[in-house]
This record gives C-alpha cells, sequence and structure tokens, in this order.
C-alpha cells in the first residue's frame, strides 16, 4: 500500500471513529434528560421494572430502573453487561388479597380534597356513586402492590373495601380501608 492511501484510511477511520463517539454522547443525553436515543438501532425492555438497552453502532446504553435493584444509567462499547443488581430484600411484597372483600368497585370520577383528606368520587357499572374519604389508615395498593395516593388519578378503575358511614344521615358516603387500583 502506498503512503496516500495509507493516510486516506487513517482519516476515514478517525472520521468515523468521531461520528460514532458523537452519535454515543448525544445518545447518552438524550437517555439521560428521559429522552428516546436518535442512533441506536435496537432498543431491549428488560422485565425487572423497566431498564431499557439501547444498541447502537459500536456502543450500547442501559437505563436501569429496576425493581429493587439499581436506578441509573450506563454508557459502554457493545459488550456492556446487564447487571440490574437487584436485592430482593427491597422489592415490595404482595399482599394476601385472597382475605379482602372488595365491596365496592368502580371508576374514579373525580378526585377533591376536604378536611386534609383525599376524597374519591365513585362510580359503579351500575351508574350507583359513592364518595370515598381516604384515611391516612387507608392501605393503597396498585395491581395488588403496594403505593401510594400519587397513583390515585381520574378515570381509573378501583376495587375498595369501604366501611359505610351513617347512611341514615349521610347517603352515599364511605371511608376506604383498602384501595387497589385495577390497570
Amino acid at each position: 500500500m502506498s503512503r496516500k492511501t495509507v493516510m486516506n484510511l487513517l482519516i476515514i477511520v478517525i472520521i468515523a471513529l468521531i461520528l460514532i463517539f458523537t452519535m454515543s454522547i448525544v445518545d447518552f443525553n438524550l437517555v439521560l434528560h428521559g429522552n428516546l436515543p436518535k442512533f441506536c438501532f435496537n432498543t431491549v425492555k428488560h422485565d425487572d421494572g423497566g431498564t431499557m438497552e439501547y444498541i447502537g453502532i459500536g456502543y450500547k446504553i442501559i437505563a436501569y430502573n429496576a425493581t429493587g435493584g439499581r436506578h441509573d444509567i450506563k454508557i459502554g462499547s457493545m459488550f456492556l453487561r446487564y447487571e440490574p443488581n437487584i436485592d430482593i430484600s427491597k422489592i415490595e411484597s404482595k399482599p394476601d388479597n385472597k382475605i379482602t372483600d372488595y365491596n365496592f368497585i368502580g371508576n374514579v370520577i373525580k378526585i377533591t380534597n376536604e378536611s386534609n383528606n383525599t376524597v374519591l368520587l365513585v362510580e359503579a357499572n351500575d351508574k350507583t356513586t359513592l364518595k370515598i374519604k381516604i384515611l391516612d389508615s387507608t392501605l393503597i395498593y396498585k395491581n395488588n402492590y403496594v403505593s401510594t395516593k400519587k397513583d390515585l388519578t381520574e378515570n381509573k378503575k378501583v376495587e375498595c373495601k369501604v366501611n359505610i358511614t351513617d347512611v341514615k344521615n349521610v347517603p352515599n358516603e364511605a371511608m376506604a380501608q383498602v384501595i387497589n387500583i385495577v390497570e
């Protein structure tokens, strides 16, 4: 090979490496800010709570979101290994809902606050509505896993175990003991 051919090949290799490096940095910054990468040709979603693996030309980005494990972003070569480091003791256990008898099931129509308590207006399939007060002692689940009030939104189906208050004085009102958000 002549010296000119070697120089041309060297320039092409350097330009290709600069392009790959630039693409990987752009994709890493996009993933870091919660966006999808632009230059990746393959995406793998792991069944660990939401970890995404993005594969580009010569590089791999892994955005960890493992339940009971890692929550960071790693970038490396194509040989970067998926290692979620899941700690079984941190995973929330599934409650035993076999003993929970839900006595009201419906869709959340409206969410309000009354006297520092969240109140749901829930409509059942038979069009009956119930005003359900959520107290601090109310257990909230989402798909039978421990959750919080922030997951309660309008137009969600909920299963409730409620105590009906004095129906003669305040009709269609109850206090929730257990709420399960169904998705």
